[in-house]
């Protein structure tokens, strides 16, 4: 202001660097610009390029460091690199765990069973092998084929068990209801009965003999039967031999039979006894039997 009341005006020399009082300052919270480019920042992460030594031949590339998942500076600008590999990855391929469908094992109920289908146990083999098939659906085991096997094994003793016995009752002599021999079969030897007419008759050890209607010609008829004195050859007492108890049978026959059959010169005799095996079960019990002569003529009535 000046001394007649005025103001006068001043300049601002040129280059002194001032601002000008007059120029607006930027309102902070003025509008901004939407589609207005922002200024460039500097790369925050931005490493320097630094130049690439030279490799020695043969040696692997150098790798560069840093944060494995950290942004990395290339020649256009920022770049990223790859993210890590799984964990599992990172720590091979083994696996941690056991995985699952390994092999359960055999059943041993089907080993059971073929063991039993082989030594003829046809009871527990069947057993057996119907719990071993359950437990193989269940449990994924192995022996299904061993337990079929014991299966078949068990039906074929069943089969041969019951084609034994239909043949032993097509070959077996059949009785009447007095005992006597209607049509011809096999009999055991303990299961003689005096009065039974015999097809043949031999020396040696027997188990069974052919046994004919008494009307037929035959060639021996049992006519009496006894027992040593148990109170002499108890239960207890040691089978003494063939030709000792052989002795004392014959002795037993000619004592008891009558003396219409031994005056018989037309017969022979014979007799049976008990063998070892048969006494030691306690078998005390001798046949005596009526044979065809020497001129060996069957024998045609009976002698009973």
């Amino acid at each position: 202001m000046d001394d007649q009341g005025g103001y006068t005006p001043r300049s601002t020399p040129s280059g002194s660097g001032g601002q000008d009082p007059y120029t607006q300052a930027t309102d902070p919270y003025a509008p901004r610009d939407p589609f207005a480019r922002p200024a460039e920042q500097p790369e925050p992460y931005a490493q320097p390029q630094y130049g690439q030594p030279y490799a020695a031949p043969g040696a692997p590339p150098a790798q560069e460091t840093g944060p494995a998942n950290g942004p990395t500076t290339g020649p256009t600008g920022p770049q990223y690199g790859q993210p890590a590999q799984p964990y599992a990855q990172q720590y091979g391929y083994a696996p941690a765990y056991a995985q699952p469908g390994g092999d359960p094992g055999r059943s041993g109920f089907a080993i059971a069973a073929l063991v039993f289908g082989i030594i003829g146990g046809v009871l527990l083999s069947v057993i057996f092998a119907i719990v071993a098939l359950r437990d193989i659906k269940r449990t994924g085991k192995r022996g299904r084929g061993m337990a079929i096997a014991g299966l078949v094994l068990s039906g074929l003793y069943v089969l041969a068990f019951a084609g034994l016995i239909a043949y032993v009752a097509s070959t077996s002599a059949t009785r009447a209801d007095d005992g006597t021999v209607t049509d011809p079969g096999s009999i055991g030897v303990l299961d003689l009965k005096v009065g039974d007419c015999l097809k043949s008759f031999g020396e040696g050890t027997v188990t069974s003999l052919d046994a004919i209607p008494c009307s037929q010609p035959h060639g021996a008829q049992a006519v009496l039967e006894f027992e040593f004195d148990r109170t002499k050859y108890p239960s207890t007492y040691v089978y003494a031999g063939d030709a000792k108890v052989a002795g004392a049978a014959q002795k037993g026959c000619l004592k008891r039979l009558p003396q219409s059959i031994l005056q018989d010169d037309s017969i022979g005799l014979s007799f049976l006894y008990p063998v070892k095996e048969t006494w030691d079960t306690g078998d005390r019990k001798v046949t005596c039997l009526v044979t065809s002569g020497d001129d060996g003529v069957p024998l045609t009535k009976s002698y009973v």
